[in-house]
């Protein structure tokens, strides 16, 4: 019995160590995920600013994979907003977007390109302000303009949009009735 106890207490241990060694080897890897998510994002940033409008679109891209965790890049997103090729513009709105409510920041410059000329660009826009949601309420005048957009779903998205700001959007009540 004595060797027993000796040997599960022995095995017991064993199995202790086991588990903090995993456990640190886990925690080394999401430290080096950390790290090499961070270097991404810096290089993402750096490639938002590139003479190449391929590398520009593709970076701002690269943001929307990341989602949340590339609010870093927030700055560097509000630039790209006023890019000259409108895909880099429409893919800037999408990673802000995917970054959600912590693009608040971004909210004055998305508010202005509901006007961009092109309208892939208004729509994403558009939906970019819903993600933000509520923290959106200063775009609420552009978005009662963009009800009055040529292109359907871009009316429609700006009445989602609305709603999805919730109580700060009720000086868009008589637009939206108006459209009933």
């Amino acid at each position: 019995v004595g060797v027993n106890v000796w040997y599960d207490g022995l095995l017991v241990r064993a199995f202790l160590v086991a588990a903090v060694v995993i456990l640190g080897v886990v925690a080394g890897h999401r430290a080096a995920a950390e790290t090499d998510l961070s270097s991404q994002i810096e290089a993402n940033i750096e490639g938002l600013a590139d003479p190449v409008a391929q590398v520009r679109r593709e970076a701002a891209w690269a943001f929307m994979a990341i989602g949340p965790a590339a609010e870093p890049a927030v700055p560097a997103l509000i630039k790209a907003l006023a890019d000259l090729v409108p895909e880099v513009r429409q893919n800037a709105a999408g990673a802000l977007g995917d970054i959600g409510p912590a693009a608040e920041p971004a909210v004055e410059a998305l508010g202005s390109a509901l006007a961009d000329p092109n309208p892939q660009v208004r729509h994403r826009v558009a939906r970019t302000l819903a993600q933000i949601g509520p923290a959106a309420a200063p775009a609420v005048p552009a978005l009662v303009a963009a009800l009055e957009d040529t292109e359907p779903k871009i009316r429609e998205e700006a009445a989602w949009t609305l709603a999805r700001i919730g109580p700060a959007a009720a000086p868009a009540v008589p637009a939206l009735t108006r459209l009933l």
